[in-house]
């Protein structure tokens, strides 16, 4: 992660996006996530926000993203400050389905959240690309 963290850093400081979004993970990623969406945010001119969800599905000793259920994530969010969008790591998915460990989909997420909600590769590309697409549609 942090060997494609400094890659995209480097490319990101030829863009300008002010663009406000959230974005989740587990507890154990948090610190290494936050790191590099601060430095993304300088470098892009946007403000992420960044949300470590407790798993309360399988218990707090549970920090892992790709566990996290989907209730938990509105019950956690649903007060927060999520901006234009929620990106949600496709760790968080089941493989090849549509939906989190609890059946909750995407979709329902967002209308729970009343935000779009987007699925993006649990990668700094991933991020970065779905950053991008945000700034893209709100200059349409």
């Amino acid at each position: 992660f942090r060997n494609e963290a400094a890659e995209v850093l480097t490319e990101a400081a030829e863009i300008d996006c002010n663009v406000e979004f959230a974005i989740v993970t587990g507890h154990s990623f948090r610190e290494e996530l936050g790191r590099f969406m601060d430095d993304l945010a300088e470098n892009l001119n946007c403000t992420p926000h960044v949300y470590a969800i407790e798993n309360r599905l399988f218990g707090e000793s549970v920090t892992v993203a790709g566990l996290v259920a989907g209730r938990d994530v509105i019950d956690q969010l649903k007060d927060k400050k999520l901006g234009s969008a929620l990106l949600v790591p496709d760790v968080m998915i089941r493989a090849g389905e549509d939906h989190f460990l609890d059946d909750m989909t995407p979709e329902l997420l967002a209308q729970e959240l009343g935000c779009p909600v987007i699925v993006v590769h649990a990668t700094p590309w991933g991020i970065l690309e779905a950053i991008e697409e945000l700034a893209d549609d709100q200059q349409s």
